[in-house]
């Protein structure tokens, strides 16, 4: 078998390294995932015909994960030829999203087993965020914890402007479930608001998510396949214009002051879904809205899942028309369907009331809905 590893330049700064040690330590490293593979190893994440998931620690790095993407048979290699696989997808993809700002598990390295022209077998290895976990799991962390109304709240709001400038920037992920994005928490900082440049904007504590900011402005309408700037910051007419876009916003945790605050950040996995655009259609973001509606546990009540909605269009440019428009289709494409998200235990599905049915009014006075 032989590899073909593509390795990005940053790689051997993120696994803070010699760069001369990095091939090396990648080849170890897809060995230790066969090995876990064939234990049965609590490392493992999954394990299915088409994909495997592990996470390797190897003395002297930090812990990777490793996506292995397996044979499928002829015509599916054949699709190699006419557009880029799955792995290139993920690594070219996740470099993107990093470069323009948002957050990602970064993909390090991609590893190709290829015979005869055509690919037999991927490993993408990516960077561990440390303490990240799913956003469906945690909610369910943060249920269990008694987590006050006003920080749940602040979580809300702060998805909602995420999701909003995520699509305002035209990035589109065609899978958007909450098991595809990662919430983390940064350690409390005491930081000075003077200090704070556009890139390293933090958006602090219940005061501020509370608050009415300005609309971006509206995404250019039409268009195609949008390219990104490398520089880290310019995406073209559809960029914030409120700092970076992986939007590291503070929440208030246990009523500590906004200051002192905890940081979350949320990060996307499954990249190789996602597409860039100019301008994400209003199908497209109905679709990601009823993917996130329909994979989130109800211990996300219809009202607040109202003010994310009310958050996500300012965010995202929307007029008020279509902000309506909006909360109607997805709150009727949901209605009546089963929730589905990943418990700690495995796969667990919920009943919702999507009432209050009055999706207008409310969305147009957020401040009066009540956790």
């Amino acid at each position: 078998m032989s590899l073909a590893i593509k390795i990005h330049p940053e790689t051997a700064q993120i696994l803070n390294s010699d760069p001369r040690a990095v091939s090396d330590f990648l080849l170890s490293v897809i060995e230790h995932h066969a090995r876990l593979l064939s234990a049965n190893s609590k490392s493992v994440l999954k394990d299915s015909p088409e994909s495997a998931v592990t996470l390797v620690k190897l003395s002297g790095f930090p812990k990777v994960c490793v996506k292995e993407l397996r044979w499928r048979g002829r015509i599916h290699a054949l699709k190699g030829f006419l557009r880029p696989t799955q792995g290139e997808r993920s690594f070219r993809n996740g470099w993107r999203l990093r470069e323009a700002g948002f957050g990602v598990a970064a993909p390090l390295a991609l590893i190709t087993d290829r015979r005869l022209g055509i690919v037999r077998g991927q490993w993408v290895v990516m960077e561990v965020i440390p303490g990240a976990v799913e956003l469906d799991r945690y909610v369910l962390k943060r249920e269990a914890e008694r987590w006050q109304p006003e920080e749940k709240i602040a979580l809300i709001r702060l998805f909602g402007r995420f999701l909003g400038s995520m699509h305002a920037a035209g990035v589109f992920h065609s899978d958007l479930k909450t098991c595809n994005i990662l919430v983390s928490e940064d350690p409390p900082q005491e930081s000075d608001p003077s200090d704070m440049g556009q890139d390293d904007a933090i958006v602090s504590g219940i005061e501020n998510c509370a608050k009415d900011h300005p609309p971006l402005t509206p995404p250019v309408k039409g268009g195609d396949e949008k390219t990104l700037s490398s520089g880290g910051r310019g995406m073209g007419e559809g960029d914030l214009q409120e700092g970076r876009q992986d939007a590291i916003f503070s929440a208030v945790h246990h009523n500590k002051a906004p200051a002192s605050g905890k940081a979350v950040r949320f990060s996307l996995l499954d990249y190789d879904e996602v597409r860039f655009f100019r301008h994400v259609s209003g199908r497209r973001r109905i679709k990601n809205l009823i993917q996130i509606f329909l994979s989130t546990p109800v211990a996300i009540k219809a009202t607040q899942r109202l003010l994310f909605l009310n958050e996500y269009a300012l965010h995202a440019g929307l007029s008020p028309y279509e902000k309506r428009e909006t909360a109607r289709v997805v709150i009727e494409a949901a209605s009546g369907k089963k929730i589905l998200y990943v418990g700690f235990n495995g796969d667990v599905r919920e009943q919702w009331d999507s009432t209050p049915s009055s999706s207008g009014s409310a969305l147009e006075k957020p401040e009066n809905l009540s956790p």
